[in-house]
């Protein structure tokens, strides 16, 4: 009766955060044990596990270490995709990975068949060893890579928590299944008085730009965040719309931090820009500015990486896209952990 009471007085979003899987609901990366969680706005479901480093090594403790990555994708009865991930210092290094021999894994299969060998590089598994793989692992079971030439524990991988993390991933993916199908049946097209079809909304056309050579009267400057420091890198993209793109960054500020504005026409006054986050509204690219941005003005795309603590391993990543209804979020990747892997491979959340 009292945390009855005490849930009472909290706000939803209070109350949403006392969920176990608050992370994973809100769209971002939930960790679980050894795995990290995350889905984006599609009900594409990754999870990838790393193998809990030892405090102290036995003789008998496989010297190599193998993430494991889970992914669900397409229709709601979509087999899991199981792929090896090297990670850390031997993360693509070939040289390493080649001096290793092969290693078989210790499942069991539902019908009779041999393991085939794996090696050390990035690689997806075969559905029947996938399945096994996960059957293994739910089982709470350790999985082990063995040497081939000898059978002793070559590889080891994450295992603490998978079944958790498993059905976690798996009742979200199911969630935002039903989300997407209920939200298709509203905006379905419907008829007009004389009984034709309405058309549906088309798709964002996203726009290119151009880089143009800044002089005389730049107006971000109104907007100037350096202070008592010079303006530098100012630079100039105009788009086949006509707006213009300002960014700079300021002498004596973080060197990998840019602020970035729009005007409306060419020589106009330019506004701060405000990308669009579903998850936080907006991110104020132009007051705040961003972290290591990258603008592909060819393709209007707009790239943020926000590295943690300097790891260029770890963090957040967002690509925004220009289009005739203004600027959308294209993609967020988020890796929390740092383990050696680049953006590319990180869990996508949008």
């Amino acid at each position: 009766a009292l945390v009855l009471a005490m849930l009472a007085g909290l706000t939803n979003t209070e109350a949403k955060s006392l969920h176990p899987n608050y992370k994973l609901l809100h769209g971002e990366v939930h960790q679980f044990g050894d795995w990290l969680v995350g889905c984006d706005n599609q009900a594409e479901c990754t999870m990838i596990g790393f193998p809990l480093t030892l405090a102290t090594r036995k003789l008998d403790v496989a010297a190599k270490e193998m993430a494991i990555q889970v992914s669900l994708t397409g229709p709601a009865d979509a087999a899991a995709v199981v792929e090896f991930v090297p990670f850390g210092i031997d993360y693509g290094n070939n040289g390493a990975a080649a001096s290793n021999g092969p290693f078989v894994l210790n499942v069991e299969y539902d019908v009779a068949a041999i393991s085939a060998p794996h090696g050390f590089s990035r690689h997806q598994l075969l559905q029947m060893e996938a399945d096994a793989v996960i059957k293994h692992l739910s089982g709470d079971r350790q999985l082990v890579g063995k040497a081939l030439s000898n059978g002793k524990a070559a590889v080891r991988f994450p295992s603490a928590e998978f079944e958790r993390a498993y059905n976690a991933m798996q009742r979200r993916r199911g969630e935002l299944l039903k989300e997407i199908a209920e939200k298709t049946i509203e905006e379905l097209p419907g008829e007009l008085p004389d009984g034709r079809s309405m058309q549906p909304p088309e798709k964002h056309r996203r726009l290119s730009a151009m880089p143009h050579i800044v002089s005389g009267f730049a107006p971000i400057l109104a907007h100037n965040l350096c202070r008592n420091s010079f303006t530098q890198d100012m630079r100039l993209y105009r788009f086949t719309n006509g707006t213009d793109l300002w960014s700079y960054a300021c002498e004596d500020g973080y060197p990998s931090r840019t602020y970035w504005h729009m005007a409306s026409k060419a020589g106009k006054s330019s506004v701060p820009l405000s990308l669009p986050e579903p998850r936080e509204r907006e991110v104020d690219a132009g007051s705040l500015g961003l972290e290591n941005a990258v603008f592909d003005f060819d393709f209007g795309i707009l790239r943020e990486y926000k590295f943690h603590n300097g790891h260029e391993d770890c963090g957040i990543f967002r690509a925004w896209g220009y289009t005739d209804s203004g600027w959308q979020l294209l993609e967020r990747r988020e890796m929390p952990l740092c383990k050696g892997l680049s953006p590319n491979d990180w869990i996508r959340t949008h």
